[in-house]
């Protein structure tokens, strides 16, 4: 079970997207189990979450309300409604995932935006930035890589490529948020936090605000609110997005724009820790 941090913010590490949190346990509980039947059911009618009663799930899912009680706080929240609350909200987000796949020509449309967005992540590409991150992680002693569950495919390739270098870091995302990880690190940790819109990383701004680990952000949203809570920020691309409230954005930027840059910072530190790496082999054989 996760571990349930009570907190009365909208937003959080443990409860950033309800539909995470409800896909999460569809996927990792066997299919008679209670939470798998709640989990259904609130996905099978997500469209009407704001109006759904406690009453009616009970009786439609044959369990008891503090059944359902349990599940939500399973899922991260303090209470029915602030689920409600939370999945109301989402429902912005999961429209523009329809908008953003409703195109007449898509191949087209796709391949002409994926190529418009690396262009303009080469065209601001530094160097010099790349090594500045690649540092961070190669001398901090424990590294965690922060992101939304929707997000994560890119982090978790990053986070397994790392492996070979001999940097060992821990995943977390909304799925599984567990505030213990992040309190229990030190000065020389890092925390890094991969949110390209900006949305994740403002909607767990509250939970970072007592670590004493160093907190890093990849993004490409240069909004002054997101600068005050991070000493080192690194953006993608250069486009001078800035938005400093969570918003319903879907693009190619979210979708792939995280894989490649994370594909070039790889790149660098092979490069810059190669030789180490041997090394250190060598020294242990």
């Amino acid at each position: 079970m996760r571990k349930y941090m009570s907190t009365k913010e909208p937003y959080g590490v443990s409860h950033f997207s309800m539909l995470s949190s409800l896909l999460s346990v569809l996927n990792s509980n066997e299919e008679d189990h209670i939470n798998v039947v709640l989990a259904k059911y609130m996905l099978e009618h997500i469209r009407e979450i704001g109006s759904l009663s406690i009453y009616k799930i009970a009786d439609d899912c044959f369990t008891s309300r503090s059944s359902i009680q349990r599940f939500v706080q399973h899922l991260g929240f303090d209470s029915f409604t602030a689920l409600k609350e939370n999945g109301v909200e989402n429902l912005a987000h999961w429209d523009k995932f329809i908008e953003y796949a409703d195109h007449p020509d898509y191949p087209n449309f796709l391949s002409q935006s994926v190529s418009k967005m690396t262009e303009s992540i080469n065209a601001s590409y530094s160097k010099q930035s790349m090594e500045n991150l690649c540092e961070l992680i190669y001398n901090s002693k424990n590294v965690l890589l922060l992101i939304a569950e929707t997000s994560s495919s890119a982090i978790r390739e990053f986070q397994q490529g790392m492996i070979a270098f001999g940097k060992i870091m821990r995943l977390m995302t909304d799925s599984y948020g567990n505030m213990e990880l992040i309190t229990q690190l030190q000065p020389d940790d890092l925390i890094l936090v991969c949110s390209v819109t900006g949305n994740f990383a403002m909607g767990i701004s509250s939970d970072l605000k007592e670590t004493t680990a160093k907190k890093a952000l990849i993004t490409m949203n240069r909004t002054e609110r997101l600068t005050n809570d991070y000493s080192n920020i690194f953006y993608i691309g250069n486009e001078h997005v800035s938005r400093n409230t969570i918003q319903a954005v879907r693009g190619v930027y979210g979708r792939y724009g995280l894989t490649y840059y994370l594909d070039l910072l790889v790149n660098v530190y092979l490069e810059m820790y190669r030789n180490k790496n041997d090394q250190s082999s060598r020294r242990e054989n």
